[in-house]
């Protein structure tokens, strides 16, 4: 599972907070314009990327990375988004 910034593309990342945002893959695709398959092959990299190997826990790892992100931020006095 991912502990540290993993190394994603602009547009994984937006794909990675969709799903995190409860989104089905053909809402996503609607939402960004992309057809059905592309949206499929960007959540299976991602799913390798953060090492997960279903939604749940790529959501789980979401919610991990934004939580220590967010924390290291205060810590630093740098306020969240």
């Amino acid at each position: 599972m991912v502990e540290e910034a993993p190394s994603l593309t602009p547009r994984e990342r937006q794909i990675w907070r969709l799903l995190a945002q409860g989104k089905s893959n053909k809402a996503i695709a609607y939402q960004l314009g992309l057809s059905l398959n592309t949206v499929k092959t960007y959540i299976h990299r991602l799913y390798r990327k953060l090492r997960v190997a279903c939604r749940t826990q790529a959501v789980a790892a979401y919610y991990r990375y934004h939580e220590n992100h967010d924390e290291a931020r205060e810590n630093k006095g740098i306020p969240s988004p």
